[in-house]
């Protein structure tokens, strides 16, 4: 599905505190066009190709073409193959084939001039622009980045960069100069390298790690600024700056009893300072047992478990990314001293006490009928649920509170629906929203034929959608949409087994990183998507779920 590459470069924060700092805004990818004009056979061809900062092509988009000074008397024609050029207004339109190609021959061309051309974008990728420089009095030639870098790890003091200069008919010419120059996201440039080779030989540049700032991404671009002979030629690559974010704990820590929660303090790095952002995740075995948001380099993680004796138990504490150029180091492993639970947990007469003095209580004084008691949510563990805390009496209805799976706070503004089937389409027979403090209440209903569904929806959260359970209390726990796409991925890639996923959880990143390794776009793909899904600024809507879950492919690639 087109656009999925223009998910993966979406920035952002998981947590939900962040979620509702975020400003709202549309986020899109970046689409790039690369084009040069060379002389051949006596005429101008222009050719270039349309992409989105994965490099998948962008097939069937228009692209429109203005001509400027000596070059605006030319006409544009078809090249050899592919579509010939549209008039629009003062100019032409261009449409990509299906590998995102666009090429025009330029009949009556001038000495000098400009050829522009405009990209209107998608709903998934920004518009964006390239100038190409029409001379037909001096040779063409082309810069290549071979291979074109995606990744540039901070942590290394220096990365080589390899450019491929060409020249189209020319048998020999002076060493040409090569500039390399770093592009923020904000139009900010800056030279870091340079180098001279010869046309029809690789240049190697040497970029200092120092030189290339801040974490994130940015545009590489090659250029060389022409001669007499030869025109000026550009290249450009996507790239992103990567750092390897580390976890560190103190190595003591005073034993406490687990079911009243054990504090882990976090410090969240990388080799040069502290890490904004993300979430560490203490796990016990495969669960979930505690969560924290990380903020100018530290993180408070409460860990809350149930235990049966004393001793070390080992917790895994996992940096989750907030960003796809925040890399996690390996897990660490941290063993937690914990104290045997208090005996009075484990006396049932105080339990009985409590029961008979509650029931006093009750039959003495009554609340009003305001005076209205929260339901006993079950703990947050991270999933999914519908749960029926106590049944009513028959035609009573349903009453309940809708909760965040991770947090295990009240959610306001879900939608919560019955719904029975039909043949051609689904029903809606009472429906609700949920107040401020997460609860609700649905008036009884009869599904046609004795069966029906509920369903919450939430804005940021995935739909949960169960059985519709006996009438009485309920509890509805929704997950995240960034969680669900990223359980959903680690959900394939255990299915899958090696070398999708060996050990940890992996993620987004590193399984894209495993199918570029070993060609399989697809799951690349998909992958990009779900990172640029789960960990983007603006939280995903249903269609964007959708959107990676179509890319979800099927069966795994081994090897």
């Amino acid at each position: 599905m087109r656009g999925s590459g223009a998910l993966a470069a979406a920035i952002a924060t998981l947590t939900s505190a962040s979620l509702a700092r975020a400003v709202e805004v549309r986020v899109t990818g970046t689409a790039v066009i690369e084009a040069r004009a060379a002389v051949r056979g006596g005429r101008v061809e222009l050719r270039g190709r349309l992409t989105d900062d994965a490099g998948r092509p962008l097939a069937g988009e228009a692209v429109a073409l203005e001509l400027s000074g000596p070059a605006a008397g030319a006409t544009p024609r078809a090249c050899a193959t592919g579509r010939g050029p549209a008039r629009s207004g003062p100019g032409w339109t261009l449409v990509t084939d299906a590998s995102g190609t666009l090429c025009a021959e330029l009949h009556g061309a001038g000495v000098g001039g400009t050829a522009r051309l405009r990209f209107a974008g998608t709903a998934w990728t920004a518009a964006t622009a390239l100038d190409v420089v029409v001379d037909t009095a001096r040779e063409a030639v082309t810069l290549a980045f071979e291979p074109a870098p995606s990744t540039l790890p901070l942590e290394r003091a220096s990365h080589v960069v390899w450019i491929q200069a060409r020249g189209d008919g020319v048998e020999a010419s002076d060493p040409i100069q090569v500039e390399l120059s770093l592009q923020e996201p904000d139009g900010a440039a800056r030279s870091v390298a340079r180098a001279s080779a010869r046309l029809g030989e690789q240049v190697r540049l040497v970029v200092s790690g120092d030189a290339l700032g801040e974490p994130g991404p940015a545009t590489l671009r090659a250029r060389f600024a022409g001669t007499p002979q030869l025109a000026p030629a550009e290249a450009t690559a996507l790239v992103q700056r990567t750092v390897r974010v580390t976890i560190t704990a103190p190595a003591s820590l005073q034993p406490a009893d687990p079911a009243d929660g054990i504090e882990l303090p976090v410090a969240v790095g990388w080799a040069r300072g502290p890490i904004a952002g993300g979430l560490v995740d203490a796990r016990l075995g495969r669960e979930s047992v505690g969560t924290g948001a990380v903020s100018d380099g530290a993180a408070r993680v409460v860990a809350r478990f149930e235990t049966t004796r004393s001793g070390d138990v080992p917790l895994t504490l996992t940096y989750v990314p907030a960003a796809p150029w925040l890399v996690p180091a390996e897990p660490l492993v941290l063993r937690v001293p914990v104290s045997a639970p208090s005996p009075w947990r484990r006396w049932p007469w105080l339990l009985t006490a409590l029961g008979v003095t509650a029931m006093v209580t009750w039959t003495w004084r009554r609340p009003g009928r305001h005076a209205e008691a929260a339901p006993a949510r079950p703990p947050a563990d991270g999933r999914a649920s519908l749960e029926l805390l106590r049944a009513g009496p028959p035609r009573s209805g349903w009453t309940g509170c809708v909760v965040d799976a991770h947090e295990g706070g009240p959610l306001a503004g879900v939608e919560i629906r019955i719904v029975a089937a039909g043949f051609t389409e689904d029903a809606t027979l009472a429906s609700v929203t949920s107040r401020a403090d997460g609860r609700f209440e649905l008036p009884w209903v009869t599904p046609p034929g004795a069966t029906g569904r509920m369903e919450a929806r939430s804005e940021h959260h995935a739909a949960l959608v169960r059985a519709l359970p006996p009438e009485g209390e309920v509890v509805l726990a929704l997950v995240s949409r960034r969680r669900a796409i990223l359980d959903r991925l680690v959900a394939w890639a255990t299915r899958a087994g090696r070398p999708w996923r060996e050990g940890a959880e992996p993620t987004p990143g590193q399984l894209a990183r495993a199918a570029e390794e070993r060609a399989a776009p697809d799951i690349q793909a998909w992958a990009r998507a779900a990172e640029g899904a789960a960990f983007g600024p603006v939280a995903p809507s249903e269609q964007d779920e959708r959107a990676v879950e179509a890319l979800e492919p099927r069966a795994a690639h081994r090897g």
